[in-house]
């Protein structure tokens, strides 16, 4: 593949409707459309790459870093090897591959801010930027609930699963001062209990900070983000508080290990550096630094905590292990000292962490580290997935052939003539790709999406009319393919 000649990425509408083209009438109605796009790119395969053993990975996203979330916009299946990332700005949930993080599905999902996987990992539960709570099956991803939290103000921050199979719930409520509203939520009565406001209105759990739960579910952390900071240890069976400590500085971060033997605490007492605290079962502290502990998460068997460091002005990811305490250094895609630490959020048994990083403006970074290796690959060439975010609702006028604009985002590292877009396998012309402009208050722009602007081709000038009965016979089409030798078509996702 010569490097002057970039592979093309095309975008493609799909017309299933079972009723014919009939001339005159209204042109588009986005909601009752399909809408693929598909991006085919040569693969110049070196031997040398294919055979190493490094398993970690990056990989851009146009989703504007915001902040840390609550909980995790992270979560890792072990039942069925797949890595679930939340991205709010792209309305979509990405289903990875734990081998080869290749998209095994897009789910869309309007702002996706926290995500939880049930005690028996049958369930994803994803909070959302309004006051929505969605459940999927992790199998076929079919939505099997939907809920409210009537009490969200700005949406939910957080949403952490108990062992009892209930939850916690964080929402914001956007006060000058910080915090929010934290509840247990009863899944059998669909109810919610122990609310805690920061408006005043009491309760027994705290409303502002981050949230951690142990891998068996057993114990909750809840930590308070104020200047008199402290811990909460809550009772995964119960949803009792079970320990309040009180460390006199923002809690920035916490973590869990998997059987609650093991506590991290990451602690900021106004005017010192971040410290981390180790504590026991018992809550007896173990083991404190000051090297570093913004986004920690603990190994699926709970015998290592991974955070990222700077050692000598190198940024490091570092595996603490939790019986001595000693450190193993593993070079990270961000080698700066200065660089912004990758957020941690999952991992699995086998040395593989898991996080999201914000180091290049406007783009948020999946990031996957093989820690048993002492070094990371060079960040490869980028290539951010491309998806359709959205059809843009067309009525159109009676005459047909209007302009046709859809909001993609990968479409924004090539040329415009790299591009094209097709309509019921026909190629669309008058082709243009537009930067999306600046949303208010976002830095600098939220995020790098971009609108590709195309008119139909001639039999599709006209296009019958959206009739809702016949509408509910449209379906929303989702699927991916397999890597070949040759090319990649990349997984494909819409929705209106």
């Amino acid at each position: 593949m010569s490097k002057q000649t970039p592979p093309e990425r095309t975008c493609q509408v799909e017309d299933t409707s079972p009723t014919k083209h009939i001339a005159g009438e209204k042109v588009w109605c986005g909601h009752f459309w399909a809408a693929i796009l598909s991006l085919f790119v040569a693969l110049c395969m070196d031997p040398q790459a294919q055979a190493a053993t490094n398993r970690s990975t990056y990989i851009p996203y146009d989703n504007a870093w915001i902040s840390g979330p609550d909980f995790r916009l992270i979560a890792f299946d072990q039942l069925h090897q797949q890595i679930f990332t939340a991205w709010v700005a792209l309305d979509r949930i990405d289903v990875l591959s734990a081998a080869d993080y290749h998209v095994i599905r897009s789910i869309p999902v309007l702002s996706p801010s926290s995500l939880d996987i049930s005690p028996d990992g049958t369930t994803l539960a994803v909070g959302t930027s309004s006051a929505h709570i969605l459940f999927f099956d992790t199998g076929t991803f079919a939505k099997t609930n939907d809920i409210v939290f009537p009490d969200s103000g700005q949406g939910i921050t957080a949403f952490v699963y108990t062992a009892n199979g209930n939850a916690f719930v964080r929402a914001s409520e956007g006060l000058s001062t910080g915090g929010g509203i934290t509840a247990y939520w009863n899944q059998a009565a669909n109810s919610f209990t122990g609310e805690s406001n920061a408006e005043g209105a009491g309760g027994p759990y705290s409303t502002t900070g981050p949230l951690a739960r142990s891998g068996d579910y057993s114990r909750i952390m809840l930590g308070d983000a104020t200047s008199g900071g402290g811990v909460q240890i809550i009772d995964g069976n119960t949803g009792q508080v079970l320990q309040q400590m009180t460390y006199g500085g923002y809690i920035l971060a916490l973590a869990a290990n998997t059987n609650a033997s093991r506590y991290a605490v990451c602690v900021e007492p106004a005017g010192f550096a971040p410290a981390l605290i180790i504590l026991d079962s018992s809550f007896n502290e173990l083991y404190q630094d000051i090297a570093g502990c913004l986004g920690m998460t603990f190994s699926a068997d709970g015998n290592t905590l991974y955070r990222d460091a700077g050692v000598n002005g190198v940024l490091y990811t570092q595996s603490v292990n939790m019986t001595t305490f000693s450190v193993t250094n593993t070079t990270t895609y961000f080698s700066e000292a200065s660089s912004w630490n990758t957020v941690w959020q999952a991992a699995d048994s086998t040395g593989m962490v898991y996080g999201v990083n914000p180091n290049i403006l406007s783009t948020e970074i999946f990031v996957a580290v093989d820690t048993t290796a002492s070094s990371t690959p060079a960040i490869p060439a980028t290539n951010d997935p491309v998806q359709i975010v959205r059809v843009i609702d067309n009525i159109g006028s009676p005459q047909g052939g209007d302009l046709i604009r859809i909001l993609c985002t990968g479409v924004d590292t090539v040329s415009a003539s790299s591009v094209s877009v097709t309509i019921g396998g026909e190629a669309s012309t008058n082709l243009a790709v537009a930067e999306v402009g600046s949303l208010y208050l976002s830095s600098p722009v939220l995020p790098n999406l971009r609108l590709v602007e195309v008119n139909p081709p001639p039999r599709y000038a006209r296009v019958s009319r959206c009739d809702p009965e016949r509408g509910r016979k449209f379906r929303h089409r989702s699927q991916s393919f397999p890597i070949c030798s040759d090319q990649q078509n990349f997984p494909i996702f819409h929705k209106p």
